[in-house]
């Protein structure tokens, strides 16, 4: 598999647990 894909897949989980944050913060 493409390192890409993996770093894609990272990228995707992190966003989500910034996304998680963010939102935390916002209340």
């Amino acid at each position: 598999d493409l390192p890409e894909l993996g770093g894609a897949d990272k990228l995707r989980a992190l966003g989500k647990d910034v996304e998680v944050l963010v939102s935390f913060e916002g209340h």
